[in-house]
Order: structure tokens, then C-alpha cells, then sequence
């Protein structure tokens, strides 16, 4: 299974309005690293959570098999409604 993620920075609103200063890569660099290590982190920890949640396979199966009943219903001709063959 293969999830893409976004990131969000709420924080984004404060932006940084650089204009004609000089921009220090390496802050810049340090900044960006430690936001992507905390969207890191909080992405395998949504991950975690939807592992630990329990499979919902019993209810697709209950599903399919009341298809399948109706279906067996719909066929059977004592059953069939009146005025339908």
C-alpha cells in the first residue's frame, strides 16, 4: 500500500518575508531539516495509529455474504413478489 502524505505548516502564516537580506543557507538548511523531521515524526506516528487499529475484514465479508443472500432471495420463485416471473 502506498500513501502520499502532505505537510502542512500552520505556522506558514508568520512567513518569512526575506526581501532583500541576505539568506544564510545554513540556517535556512537547519530550519528546513528540523520541520521535515517533525512532519517525519508525525507521519509515522499517523501510521502507527492506523496499524494498531483493528481490521475490518468481517464486515466486507457480512457484505458480500447479504449480496450474495439477496441475490439467492431474488432468484427463488416462491419468494419471487407477485406479477414478477
Amino acid at each position: 500500500m502506498v500513501r502520499i502524505k502532505t505537510i502542512d505548516f500552520p505556522d506558514a502564516a508568520a512567513g518569512l518575508s526575506i526581501g532583500a537580506m541576505d539568506i544564510n543557507h545554513y540556517a535556512l538548511e537547519a530550519m528546513v531539516r528540523e520541520r521535515l523531521t517533525r512532519a517525519r515524526e508525525e507521519a509515522r506516528r499517523l501510521d502507527r495509529v492506523a496499524l494498531a487499529r483493528p481490521r475490518r475484514r468481517f464486515r466486507a465479508r457480512l457484505g458480500l455474504q447479504l449480496i450474495a443472500l439477496g441475490g439467492w432471495l431474488r432468484r427463488d420463485p416462491l419468494l419471487a413478489p407477485a406479477g414478477r416471473p
